[in-house]
């Protein structure tokens, strides 16, 4: 039996585990904190709301194989992300759209800016606002300017600490202006929640014979590096199975390149004793106040009729302890290319996932990628 070991137990890490585990391997999992699920990690508290501890996340893709994998350890129900942003007093519909429009003019202004965007760009369209700002109309330029001025500069220096042009272009492309009235945040084909949380999604996942978690351990404890040999140690003895790496990549290294930035966040919880606490899962509060949102849990799961409800608000920093996200900069990129090389050195070493490769990718990316990594090291074999 050929030996894994895994640093992680995030959607990385677990759907590795899994994908080897039943290819024969013996998998042995490495894990930081106390609780498996990484990021993802959920729990039903005293209200029974499924409350995310690190944020919410929301199952949404267009990816068919990577939904069956996934609803093959969880009972999935439909669920449709909506955010509003507070702009000016009024909870307007995020991404900025036509309905959007409609609250924010007067019918006729609105009439028009609405027939201008259909015109130039086509019903249906997503616009992100780098290329709206390039606009030669004088009203659709000055509605371009409403929206960066009003939705994302000021909510993207909180949350990234840069102006909007200062980051990769493909982080803005995320949230774009949609020429349509449809107000839901993704519009991928399949968005749907796992009905007991993410947690027990991971623990159906990793329970299986050949996968062996162990949890308050540091990688650092167990992996090291024979850099003369270009070999790996695991536990002082030279490796020779599969290294699958998911936390921070410069940490692996200790550095030795150059520390990478990250963006953490800072979660605050309150419970409230109303039904409802607010009228979107999420809102965005780009120009006022020190959070970035506000999350209420039972908008995603329920129970609706719970009579108490549990929010939470974002902090946004910079290299907090909870890395959240990489920041994409053409100086970030050329430090982790650094390491891309160092790993490159060690055959068995496999990085993956948001902190490993220093991407902003979605959840179902990360699936994707980790059953196409799985395949590779099977057909190796």
């Amino acid at each position: 039996m050929k030996d894994a070991l895994i640093i992680g137990t995030g959607f990385a890490g677990a759907t590795l585990a899994r994908k080897l585990a039943e290819g024969g391997y013996k998998v042995r999992m490495v894990e930081t904190r106390a609780n498996i699920a990484g990021n993802m990690f959920d729990y039903t508290d005293e209200n029974g709301i499924i409350v995310q501890q690190f944020g919410p996340h929301i199952f949404h893709t267009n990816l068919t194989h990577v939904f069956d994998f996934l609803n093959t350890f969880a009972a999935f129900m439909p669920y449709e992300h909506k955010v509003v942003g507070s702009i000016d007093g009024k909870m307007i519909p995020i991404p900025f759209n036509l309905q959007s429009i409609d609250l924010i003019y007067d019918a006729e202004m609105a009439d028009r800016l609405k027939t201008k965007l259909i015109d130039r760009y086509g019903l249906g369209k997503k616009i992100p606002i780098t290329e709206l700002k390039r606009e030669q109309d004088p009203e659709l330029l000055e509605l371009a300017d409403f929206v960066y001025h009003k939705v994302f500069r000021n909510y993207t220096m909180k949350q990234w600490g840069m102006l909007p042009e200062e980051l990769d272009p493909e982080v803005m492309t995320r949230v774009p202006v949609h020429i349509s009235y449809d107000c839901r945040y993704f519009q991928d084909e399949i968005q749907q929640m796992p009905e007991g949380g993410f947690t027990p999604l991971f623990a159906k996942m990793l329970d299986h014979d050949n996968i062996e978690i162990q949890c308050n351990q540091d990688a650092k404890d167990c992996l090291r590096f024979a850099e003369a040999n270009e070999e790996i140690l695991v536990d002082g003895q030279v490796f020779d199975g599969v290294v699958i790496f998911t936390g921070c990549v410069d940490e692996l290294f200790e550095q030795k390149h150059g520390a990478l930035p990250y963006r953490s966040i800072d979660f605050q919880f309150e419970t409230h004793s109303v039904r409802q606490y607010q009228e979107a899962a999420v809102v965005n509060y780009p120009n006022e106040h020190a959070f970035t949102r506000i999350t209420e849990f039972k908008h995603f799961t329920g129970p609706v009729d719970a009579a108490q409800t549990t929010i939470m608000y974002e902090f946004s920093e910079l290299n907090g302890p909870l890395p959240c996200y990489p920041i994409p900069h053409a100086e970030n990129e050329s430090i982790v290319k650094r390491y891309q090389r160092e790993a490159a050195k060690y055959k068995n070493l496999h990085l993956i996932g948001r902190l490993a490769e220093y991407k902003y990718y979605n959840m179902d990316q990360v699936v994707h990628h980790a059953l196409q990594l799985a395949e590779r090291i099977l057909q190796d074999d």
